[in-house]
């Protein structure tokens, strides 16, 4: 999750938003836990923002962090759950609907000043 997610902020602090989000919608199907995503890049824009490095760009990455992060854990704990339970065909079911997951081939989209990616 490091690379992709410092090569996302390598393109925020540097102003190019769509650049950086391709990046961060990369980096969301690799956060593990609630810890990873709090303590990565949730930490990071915390930083960004109090060094006022792309404040603007780093508290809207930060919302969509927080938003989309907390959806992947979500879904996948309960996959995870649902698999453990022996219930594999909901599990499956939840893995592929889990957007960014590598078995869905989705992608998170955002909008950007040109439109949406």
């Amino acid at each position: 999750m490091a690379v992709t997610v410092n090569l996302g902020h390598t393109y925020l602090l540097q102003g190019d938003r769509r650049s950086a989000w391709l990046w961060y919608e990369k980096t969301v199907p690799l956060i593990e836990d609630e810890s990873a995503l709090q303590d990565g890049p949730l930490a990071d824009f915390v930083r960004f923002i109090q060094r006022a490095w792309q404040p603007e760009l780093a508290r809207e990455a930060q919302d969509w962090f927080t938003e989309n992060g907390q959806e992947w854990l979500a879904k996948n704990t309960s996959a995870e759950k649902r698999f453990a339970q022996g219930n594999h065909a909901e599990a499956l079911t939840l893995y592929q609907q889990n957007p960014g997951g590598a078995a869905s081939g989705q992608r998170y989209r955002y909008t950007c000043g040109s439109g949406e990616l």
